[in-house]
């Protein structure tokens, strides 16, 4: 039996510090723009930005490209070079018609 929301929410309360008020929805899975709750409600995702990347959820080249990169190396300090990162900065140089990109979390 799937564990309820406010089950869930429960145990997070135990753990997770309450440094801000959260929604009382947990999110299981998303397709695209669209989340889905564990109680199997649709979402329309319009945060992207806080905290998240905005390139939606499950998309098949996306994952694909993350789970190639995963097999390499997932994370590599700024204070030395990758080709991913350089590859990045090249790409967005390009699209914004800016002269550098400042790489940071």
């Amino acid at each position: 039996m799937k564990e309820k929301t406010k089950d869930i929410i429960a145990r997070g309360n135990t753990v997770i510090m309450p440094t801000y008020a959260r929604f009382p929805i947990v999110f299981d899975h998303g397709n695209g723009c669209v989340l889905t709750d564990t109680e199997g409600k649709n979402y329309l995702d319009f945060v992207g930005g806080i905290a998240v990347n905005c390139l939606g959820y499950n998309d098949p080249g996306l994952n694909k490209t993350i789970s190639d990169q995963c097999k390499k190396m997932m994370h590599v300090s700024n204070l030395y070079w990758n080709e991913p990162m350089i590859n990045t900065a090249e790409l967005l140089t390009k699209l914004s018609g800016l002269d550098k990109v400042f790489m940071c979390n």
